[in-house]
């Protein structure tokens, strides 16, 4: 008997299996698929085609689509909106009976989506919206009719080389994920999924590998993600998102941190082409930010950011509509010429062209509309150290201005105006200022020029420049100043001394260490041309001397080269020569105005002697 109950069970499974193999040849696939494609292309407004549709029930019952594809939007490429090689769904047979949906695996094969944007709100990828209904929308009642299943569980969607393009069609930028592959973990309504996702990003000059982990929440119209990282080479983001789609499109809000890395390998990793100036530059970076996102904009705020000794902090808003910055930063020491792009290597002597030159591509600097004010504790300029600074700042097309620029500066303070022009073939500079209260022997010490000079300054300047480097700006500097500096001294060269004792034109009396000069007051004013400067009316009262001079300081070459003119209180002028290159300037009596000032070859003599026994010329 139970022989018989066994073999009429075994037959019946037999039976079971082979009417479920049969099941595909049974079931006009075909015709389910015209339904399907008719009743997504009502739903979405869009034209859907499918190549192929094969059922399969061993070992899930599932549904297999080849060569499917979604027609783009009116208005947009003639590209499809979305392309997908081969898609398999695999569902568990038993909860179907009681409308129930367990799906046991989504895969998704050489999925390509073309994404495109005019502007917030007008998009491709809207459903319903782009092409009007065949026929007149249900009516509410119809509308509310309970779904033909209930999904319970997914056990995960597999994407395997996926491919992902952006368009933003007003601005014609393109970005994209290239050899996507996307798993997720278990989905179940309201509840957390686990995401991982690897691929290349790539734009129009970058193909780079990423990773991105991430656990995310959707109910209803509201999605959160938390945590997410995402890792670009050695830069790693972490953050967490929530974001809430209305009426008047997505919101979000959230957090993003970066922990501290070497920024100098993503460089390279991104082929960047820029090498800043100093290799103490990008040697580590690290940032955290809040941040929230609307239609109309995004707003990051609180914004800190290190970058290797400099702390930045304060906030950064872009409007959607004009595409303008907004910016507030504090940044307590910067060094600004340490970023500027490496001098390259000097190509040889220049050939002639045979056609124009064509322009470099323009930087990111020129597509920029910025407004902000900058606020830095320190900041070193070449080595010019300023403190307290305020810059105003304006950025439009490549065009800089800073108005009015308050700073302090040795004891004293600037105020003044600076403009860029990052537009022009070559960059240009313009400054216009004022230096008030000075000290002028640490600001020439560290502008290299001369170390001689000390004493309260007190000026105005209107120069301009242009060129990338600090030497090219040095040898195009052009314009004017005046000074004055009130009770200083000039290192070397005691010009009190010769007028104080007539035993000196005697030659009875030697100095044995030249001091310098104390003076009450200094003035000068010069015209500036491709680096010189040109003074003619340099004025310096001593105690006991008055002196008139004229000469060059040539900036490129470190030198300078002044004819000094020292009245005595006898009324007889003593002409001296100060010339040399910066740090090792030289004094000496002209002798040749000598000469040709006195008649007597002997006195000259004579007096030249004593002079130079003064100052310690042998």
């Amino acid at each position: 008997m139970k022989k018989r109950l066994l073999l009429a069970f075994g037959v019946i499974a037999v039976v079971l299996v082979g009417a479920l193999l049969a099941l595909p040849e049974l079931i006009n696939v075909n015709a389910v698929k015209d339904r399907v494609v008719s009743a997504l292309s009502a739903a979405t407004g869009r034209h859907i085609t499918i190549a192929r549709m094969r059922l399969t029930v061993f070992p899930w019952l599932g549904v297999r689509i080849d060569g499917a594809a979604i027609a783009n939007a009116p208005g947009f490429g003639t590209q499809p909106l979305a392309t997908v090689d081969d898609a398999v769904v695999e569902v568990k047979l038993l909860p179907l009976l009681d409308k129930r949906l367990v799906i046991r695996r989504v895969v998704l094969t050489r999925l390509t989506l073309n994404l495109e944007t005019r502007g917030p709100g007008v998009d491709n990828w809207q459903m319903g919206s782009t092409r009007p209904a065949p026929h007149p929308a249900p009516a509410p009642a119809e509308a509310k009719e309970s779904p033909l299943f209930h999904l319970l569980q997914a056990a995960g969607v597999s994407v395997r080389d996926a491919t992902v393009r952006y368009t933003d069609l007003r601005s014609h930028t393109h970005y994209g994920l290239a050899q996507l592959s996307l798993r997720t973990g278990t989905i179940e309504p309201a509840k957390p999924v686990q995401i991982a996702a690897r691929g290349r990003l790539q734009t129009a000059t970058l193909n780079v590998p990423f990773r991105l982990t991430a656990r995310a929440r959707m109910q209803g119209s509201h999605y959160s993600v938390s945590p997410l990282q995402f890792a670009l080479g050695d830069l790693i983001l972490n953050g967490d998102v929530e974001a809430t789609r209305g009426p008047g499109g997505w919101v979000a809000h959230g957090s993003l941190r970066v922990p501290r890395f070497a920024p100098r390998p993503l460089f390279t990793l991104l082929h960047l082409a820029y090498r800043p100036a100093s290799p103490k530059a990008w040697q580590s970076a690290s940032a955290h930010l809040g941040f929230s996102y609307t239609s109309s904009g995004v707003l990051l705020t609180p914004l800190i950011v290190h970058v290797d000794n400099s702390t930045m902090t304060g906030h950064l808003s872009l409007d959607a509509r004009s595409h303008l910055y907004r910016v507030q930063l504090d940044i307590d020491t910067i060094a600004p010429a340490r970023y500027l792009p490496q001098t390259p290597p000097s190509p040889g002597p220049a050939r002639p062209a045979v056609a124009p030159a064509r322009l470099a591509p323009p930087s990111a600097l020129t597509t920029l509309d910025v407004r902000g004010l900058l606020r830095v504790g320190r900041l070193d300029w070449h080595h010019v150290v300023l403190t307290h600074v305020t810059i105003p700042l304006v950025l439009h097309h490549g065009l800089a201005v800073l108005d009015p620029v308050d700073a302090d500066l040795y004891g004293g303070t600037f105020a003044g105006r600076v403009a860029a022009n990052e537009a022009a073939a070559s960059p240009t500079v313009a400054v216009s200022g004022r230096l008030a209260q000075v000290q002028v022997g640490p600001l020439l010490t560290a502008t290299g020029l001369s170390d001689s000079f000390s004493g309260v300054l007190q000026g105005q300047a209107r120069l301009h420049a242009h060129g990338h480097t600090a030497m090219a700006i040095e040898r195009s500097l052009s314009g004017n100043m005046n000074m004055a500096i009130s009770h200083g001294s000039l290192r070397g060269l005691d010009l009190d001394f010769i007028a104080s004792d007539p035993r000196v034109a005697a030659g009875s009396h030697r100095l044995k260490k030249v001091t310098g000069t104390a003076f009450q007051h200094l003035r000068a004013s010069a015209v500036i041309v491709h680096g010189v400067a040109h003074t003619r009316d340099l004025y310096i009262k001593t105690s006991r001397a008055v002196v008139h001079g004229q000469g060059t300081i040539d900036l490129p070459g470190k030198s300078l080269d002044y004819l000094l003119q020292v009245s005595l209180p006898t009324g007889f002028t003593v002409p001296v020569n100060v010339k040399g290159p910066f740090g090792h300037v030289r004094f000496g009596i002209a002798v040749g105005r000598l000469l040709g000032e006195r008649s007597t070859k002997k006195a000259v003599r004579h007096f030249g002697h004593a002079l130079q026994n003064i100052l310690g010329i042998h």
